[in-house]
């Protein structure tokens, strides 16, 4: 995926922000409008364009759900240096002269999901994604779609018929339950967690002794 364009949209808090959910919005908002492009003369252009229009959503919503999860697991220390950088899509290297040097990694879309599925079920032990739902397939179907309309090597591949609108479609609705699932799901994790540490700090604060030795021993303990 590409994260080369504008800023980050997402504030400091563990809920969707305003900037975020505006995006999504409109992100949604183009695939409708495409989608009524194609009903009322679909050309091959216009096809096309639903194709481009539903992937740009696609991988907006995956970016949003993947900026979420990469916050709320750092806020409860369940992520990894090395997950950080796979779900930033960075890597570092040693250059001769010493200096460390950043590397953008490309991670495929197939990929990315996967990961932000594992990343949620550290924060939300038990979370998963249907991977078995038709949804999933269609996605992979769609993603090979998008490939040939944007590189094609020939005049035929820019050529989308009503079933290929059908995987991209049905791709597209997968995508966005599973990723609103991955993000209700952490949001509700996160509440919990904030509420259990609401409650030490209390007992902490009212000098329960259980609590207070619990406490003790867990920060005695190395990292």
């Amino acid at each position: 995926m590409d994260d080369r364009c504008g800023g980050s949209g997402v504030s400091g808090s563990t809920n969707i922000d305003d900037g975020a959910t505006h995006l999504a919005r409109l992100l949604i908002e183009d695939v409708i409008e495409a989608r009524r492009e194609v009903a009322t003369g679909a050309s091959q252009a216009v096809r096309r364009n639903l194709v481009r229009t539903t992937f740009a959503a696609i991988e907006g919503l995956v970016w949003l759900a993947r900026e979420h999860v990469h916050e709320v697991a750092e806020k409860m220390h369940v992520l990894t240096p090395t997950a950080s950088m796979a779900l930033r899509e960075k890597s570092y290297f040693v250059a001769d002269n010493g200096e460390l040097v950043e590397q953008i990694r490309f991670v495929t879309l197939r990929a990315m999901i996967r990961l932000i599925a594992k990343q949620t079920a550290l924060i939300a032990p038990g979370f998963t994604l249907m991977y078995t739902h038709p949804g999933w397939q269609k996605l992979q179907e769609a993603t090979a779609i998008r490939n040939c309309i944007t590189h094609p090597k020939n005049a035929s591949e820019l050529i989308v018929n009503e079933r290929m609108l059908a995987d991209v479609e049905a791709g597209f609705t997968w995508t966005a339950a599973s990723m609103e699932h991955v993000i209700a799901s952490s949001i509700a994790s996160f509440r919990g967690h904030v509420e259990e540490t609401r409650a030490v700090i209390n007992a902490l604060k009212g000098g329960d002794q259980m609590t207070t030795d619990e406490y003790q021993r867990a920060a005695s303990q190395p990292d």
